[in-house]
């Protein structure tokens, strides 16, 4: 016997579960198998207000979509630090499924599409950006080191007493 609910194991005499308080049945159902899709990236904000607007759309359209680095902007050390995304991470995107790419693309156009003037300075492309990733790692590995040799000194200390080690 078994709960439909939380999936538990109960011998034929009892009739109900202890936890969820249900009948239980003889067999349990196949448990369901998620949906996977591939998804392809159909557009990249230059602002946390222009992907909220794109996700509203989406939402209006019935289209499901995944907000890719999205949660960790401002998690890692440097937050946006100046390009408007974390150099880490890279900018958010919005992702959908291969079947709804084109209706996406096609909804979001017009968020993309730019002013006809130039702009005063040239945007900076991912390319351009890449030696901030690299000085941004560089600059948390070094101050990890610094961290990391600080506490293990002042656990040696801790644990050998007031005596210095010869090293």
């Amino acid at each position: 016997m078994f709960c439909p609910k939380c999936r538990s194991e109960y011998r034929k005499s009892v009739e109900k579960c202890v936890d969820c308080d249900r009948y239980l049945v003889e067999e349990l159902p196949p448990e369901p198998q998620p949906d996977f899709a591939r998804l392809v990236t159909v557009f990249i904000p230059d602002s946390t207000a222009s992907l909220l607007v794109a996700k509203s759309i989406l939402e209006e359209a019935g289209i499901k979509y995944y907000a890719k680095n999205e949660g960790v902007q401002d998690l890692f050390a440097l937050g946006r630090f100046g390009t408007g995304f974390n150099p880490l991470t890279g900018p958010p995107a919005l992702q959908v499924a291969c079947d709804d790419a084109e209706e996406a693309k096609s909804l979001l156009e017009p968020l993309t599409l730019q002013d006809t003037e130039p702009a005063e300075e040239p945007i900076e492309t991912k390319k351009d950006v890449r030696w901030l990733r690299w000085i941004a790692v560089i600059v948390a590995l070094v101050f990890l080191a610094g961290f990391a040799r600080t506490h293990v000194s002042n656990l040696i200390h801790l644990f050998a007493g007031p005596h210095p080690l010869p090293f």
